[in-house]
């Protein structure tokens, strides 16, 4: 019995596995597969040799890719993952290269917006009506020219997506072309950047984007809505999976590569890496960090001592800078047993255990103090007096 496709797997995964919506799921990733040319090696910016057919690079299969709103790759899954001798572990997730430090800001669909919308309790906007208005326009015009086309369908298609799946190079956002020469790349969709655009199709252009949108809305500027509401609290997590499940569940969340994924700490200067003398939050996450803004940090909860070490050394750097530029973070944690990430934690003990952390949120400053005092706790002391008075060994310390 043979497996089903990695799209359909990947799908499963993040839906049932991650309590991912379905709707999000389709309107923030998408498939690269490999037809033979090593597609997804160009895709993730490695080099492939010339001379491929004997000098074999790694294969990847399919490759899962979560996309940002505007259409960029952020990172992806592979259907075959390499395997990383030195820390004798599959890499799950491959960055892109050349991509730099970036955070997942994926496109949001209707059902999702509405949802933390009225989380919040903020309306729909302006940009709003004119998307809506330009369903209209389109239903009209689609009307006009009669195209064949079902009306109880068109309308439930409009009202569902603004995206289009092709196959063909130029229906593919700018990002994706050209990376595998003289190789038909297969692209489960390619975003339209607004409804409106759907005047500008020709009927023929038109029917074949209808017949063959997805069951969901996709607008976009949904970033630049959280941009303009400091008063909409943000979590910044680790992977992309993780955000797509706390988005599900009407919180904004922001994926970073890992904890260490959300500070600048190193500059190029002359073509040498130096330290910078300040560290600074990457641009996708600085857009965010103004004054007053609610931020709750919320990354795996590890059971290594070594790993947890690394984690919270990271998560000082990150709520610092959070904080020094005028944002009230707090740090969430929860019992490891219950999931290891947040969407372990949803899936195993549902959204209220994730409420429950995110609601005993502690303060960053008081998180500070108490793993200072920790780490005190289990310091080695500087001078062991035994039984004798303080007095009588006062001059050796």
């Amino acid at each position: 019995m043979s497996l089903p496709p990695f799209s359909q797997r990947f799908e499963h995964e993040c839906v049932y596995g991650s309590a991912i919506a379905p709707e999000l799921f389709k309107s923030a990733i998408a498939f690269i597969l490999d037809e033979g040319r090593y597609e997804p090696n160009y895709f993730l910016g490695q080099t492939v040799s010339h001379q491929w057919q004997t000098q074999k690079p790694h294969s990847y299969g399919a490759l899962g890719v979560f996309i940002q709103e505007l259409g960029e790759p952020w990172q992806a899954k592979p259907e075959l993952p390499r395997f990383d001798q030195a820390k004798n572990k599959p890499i799950k997730y491959e960055a892109i290269k050349g991509n730099g430090s970036r955070a997942f800001l994926p496109a949001i669909p209707l059902k999702t917006w509405k949802r933390i919308s009225q989380k919040h309790q903020i309306p729909l906007e302006a940009p709003w009506q004119e998307v809506l208005a330009s369903q209209k326009t389109a239903t009209r015009q689609a009307s006009e020219e009669n195209l064949s086309i079902d009306g109880s369908d068109f309308n439930s298609t409009l009202e569902s997506s603004d995206l289009i799946r092709s196959n063909s190079q130029d229906a593919l956002p700018a990002t994706f072309k050209g990376f595998a020469p003289n190789s038909k790349i297969n692209i489960r969709f390619s975003a339209l950047r607004s409804l409106s655009e759907l005047k500008g199709l020709s009927s023929e252009e038109l029917k074949s984007a209808l017949e063959s949108a997805p069951d969901w809305l996709k607008v976009p500027d949904f970033w630049k809505f959280i941009e303009a509401h400091p008063e909409i609290p943000i979590i910044p997590t680790e992977g992309g999976k993780k955000s797509l499940c706390l988005l599900s569940h009407g919180y904004v969340a922001i994926a970073l590569y890992g904890v260490r994924g959300g500070v600048l700490e190193n500059e190029t200067i002359g073509g040498e890496k130096v330290r910078r003398l300040k560290p600074e939050l990457i641009p996708d996450l600085k857009r965010f960090a103004v004054p007053g803004r609610k931020i709750t940090l919320a990354f795996d909860q590890d059971l290594k001592p070594k790993t947890v070490l690394e984690v919270n050394r990271a998560l000082s750097r990150l709520g610092w800078v959070l904080q020094t530029a005028g944002c009230q973070v707090a740090v969430a944690e929860w019992d490891s047993s219950q999931g290891k990430g947040i969407d372990d934690l949803i899936v195993n003990q549902g959204a209220g255990a994730w409420e429950k952390a995110l609601s005993e949120a502690v303060s960053f400053a008081q998180w500070a103090v108490s793993r200072q005092l920790a780490h005190e706790v289990r310091r080695k002391p500087d001078l062991n007096i035994g039984d004798r008075e303080f007095v009588e060994v006062a001059a050796e310390l």
